[in-house]
């Protein structure tokens, strides 16, 4: 009898186990690079979806913009020379126009910079420092429009003025076609500093802007006594300003 463990491994069974063993090993390779594959491909197609998603989301929040900018030449240029008369009925729709107001505040930062570039008396300037004059520029317009038309909203709201934000938006961003008209004229180099030439325009186009802006406000106040307050309040702001952008920013 033979002893326990005398006895040989048969090489044929080490064979078939090996073979079992590299078909369950090739077997889970393929499953796991199968389901990493999927993993993959689930991935890319949430990532695609989502960004496409983000892209309609985009457009659409884009395409409901378009009726505030999508306004015809003639309209604009009306709107120009109706912000210089100062003339509203109470029954008048203000219509919503932010193409307007938004060009007229990149031609006002535009004449700012050349005012300040002018005010350095040809010194040459830096690229910093004249980066720092354009934010200076873009500053002051779009910081004085939403500034005023968020004093005249609050007027407006303590005194029930029928106006909405972006109403008021819309007529105060006209008002500064009359800054544009006063400080133009000092962009050229023999007349930066002309005090008797901007105090002439001021006068004119200046008073014109403001009681236009006072009177849509006061036209759309209900009370009459309460339509005065907003009236001056809005003549004075807007008129005032007018100087103190000249002074700042002009120098002979």
């Amino acid at each position: 009898m033979e002893p326990p463990g005398a006895r040989e491994s048969d090489p044929s069974v080490d064979v078939t186990d090996g073979l079992l063993s590299s078909e369950v090993t090739r077997e889970i390779g393929e499953k796991v690079t199968r389901e990493i594959g999927q993993k993959i491909a689930s991935n890319a197609l949430e990532a695609g979806t989502a960004k496409a998603k983000t892209l309609f989301d985009t457009y659409a929040r884009v395409d409901l913009l378009r009726p505030y900018f999508d306004h015809t030449p003639s309209d604009v240029r009306s709107r120009l020379f109706r912000s210089l008369w100062p003339r509203a009925a109470a029954d008048e729709a203000v219509v919503v126009d932010m193409y307007g107001p938004v060009m007229l505040n990149f031609t006002l930062a535009g004449v700012l910079l050349v005012l300040m570039k002018t005010s350095v008396h040809g010194k040459q300037i830096s690229t910093g420092a004249e980066e720092t004059l354009m934010g200076t520029a873009l500053a002051q317009s779009f910081g004085y429009w939403v500034t005023f038309s968020a004093m005249m909203y609050t007027v407006g709201f303590i005194f029930n003025t029928d106006l909405t934000g972006l109403q008021l938006l819309t007529v105060t961003g006209y008002g500064l076609f009359a800054y544009c008209l006063c400080l133009i004229p000092g962009m050229v180099p023999s007349l930066t500093g002309d005090r008797e030439l901007f105090t002439t325009l001021w006068a004119i186009f200046g008073t014109l802007s403001a009681a236009k802006i006072g009177v849509v406000m006061r036209s759309k106040t209900a009370d009459k006594k309460q339509g005065a307050l907003v009236f001056m309040a809005a003549f004075v702001i807007h008129w005032l300003w007018l100087i103190r952008l000249h002074r700042g920013y002009t120098h002979k």
